[in-house]
């Protein structure tokens, strides 16, 4: 309840506020409510007088209205926001797009970041295909007919990293984690037709490659910074892995893993890239580029395909700090070049000619900052998810179904 003093009894000044009377001698005086008013805001006080422990009455809609964001933006400057992304603040930053951010000189991030992915059917081309087709059609990497057609996959991997911001334009980062892969089949019976003769599954789990990057700023304004990226992806994951899966014999059979069955690559990669990000008033937006580029072939003989992926997103600032994001994403992988002698069979995935290819993803996200939701110091939560909404692979190869990526982080 909120009340002014207009709304007040009359005020009685005595001493110094005291007029004279007509013989002389002070009296009180007593003046209106409105000279009472005008009184207290001269000495200071405030002209409207809240009431105490009585709550404002505002309606839910002039809430979200009135929120005021406690981060930096445009040209309202937080000191908050400065401190901790050097002056950007709060920007849509997607969660499955490490190197977006930047920290402050000194500080030190901690990060943990669980990925899932499901893949289903086939494609060639743009054009989904049955794995009877793909069973008498097309050849496996021995030279005789596909047998054994993968129709699921899914992948789960948990990132762990670190970061360090050396100075204001440069952070480095490392990242490692556990990656596990499952994959379901249906083999056909012989070497050639396409009866079934039944169905398997098998899995590869263990540590990914290591991560290393560099972030360097060479450009800021109030609303605009630009980031190089340049990174090294280390060959710390296995490329040996095994499955059992059922022949066209009818017998199980233990072989080397497929490639896309492999955690690691074998390989050192190059991984530049470059960041834009945007801000003004309550919306922000941004664009990235990163690639991963082969040195040269691995030990067992064969080099993962060169990948680039385009980003653009924008993202909306809503009440209690949480900003809404929605990002276009653009990926292209050349295929696998030479092949593992290991990797041998009828299988579909175990021809390095069914790699690579493009997609088009569309994802959605939310940006949620910890001190938001109560949680001690700066901490931070990051979800996106989606699904491509156009494939065109060098098939028969298994096409992406969803994805969905998390990011917590914990700044120091």
């Amino acid at each position: 309840m909120t009340m002014t003093a207009a709304g007040c009894v009359p005020f009685v000044f005595p001493g110094a506020g005291q007029a004279a009377s007509p013989d002389g001698a002070a009296g009180p005086k007593t003046v209106s409510h409105i000279e009472a008013a005008k009184s207290v805001t001269s000495v200071g006080a405030p002209e409207v007088i809240r009431v105490v422990g009585a709550p404002e009455r505002t309606s839910w809609l002039s809430r979200i209205f009135d929120h005021k964001s406690t981060e930096f933006f445009g040209d309202a400057p937080i000191a908050r926001g400065d401190y901790i992304h050097h002056g950007l603040g709060r920007v849509a930053a997607p969660a499955a797009l490490p190197g977006a951010r930047m920290m402050a000189a000194g500080h030190v991030s901690l990060m943990f970041m669980p990925s899932f992915m499901g893949m289903q059917d086939n494609m060639v081309g743009d054009s989904t295909v049955s794995p009877a087709t793909i069973a008498t059609h097309y050849d496996s990497v021995t030279g005789s007919k596909v047998r054994v057609v993968p129709h699921g996959m899914n992948a789960s991997m948990y990132m762990f990293g670190v970061m360090y911001a050396v100075n204001n334009w440069l952070n480095i980062d490392v990242m490692s984690g556990w990656t596990r892969k499952y994959m379901d089949m249906t083999t056909f019976r012989g070497m050639v037709g396409s009866k079934v003769l039944g169905m398997s599954g098998g899995a590869t789990s263990g540590f990914n490659d290591t991560q290393v990057n560099a972030i360097v700023r060479f450009y800021q304004d109030r609303h605009t910074h630009f980031h190089l990226n340049f990174g090294l992806s280390l060959p710390s994951g296995s490329t040996t892995g095994a499955i059992t899966m059922l022949s066209p014999k009818g017998k199980d059979m233990t072989t080397r893993a497929p490639y896309g069955m492999q955690i690691g690559t074998g390989e050192v990669f190059a991984t530049p890239g470059l960041t834009y990000l945007g801000t003004t008033g309550r919306w922000s937006w941004g664009a990235a580029f990163r690639s991963r580029l082969p040195f040269a072939r691995n030990s067992h003989g064969y080099a993962w395909g060169a990948r680039y992926q385009e980003s653009v997103w924008g993202g909306y600032l809503l009440p209690g700090d949480m900003i809404l994001s929605l990002r276009v994403n653009y990926v292209r992988q050349d295929r696998i070049s030479g092949k593992d002698p290991l990797i041998n069979g009828v299988g579909e995935p175990m021809n390095p000619l069914y790699y690579g290819g493009q997609r088009l993803q569309l994802l959605g996200g939310l940006d949620i900052d910890g001190h938001s939701i109560g949680l001690p110091g700066y901490s931070h939560f990051a979800i996106e998810g989606g699904k491509p909404v156009y494939q065109n692979l060098y098939g028969p190869q298994l096409a992406q179904g969803w994805q969905i990526a998390a990011r917590i982080s914990q700044l120091f």
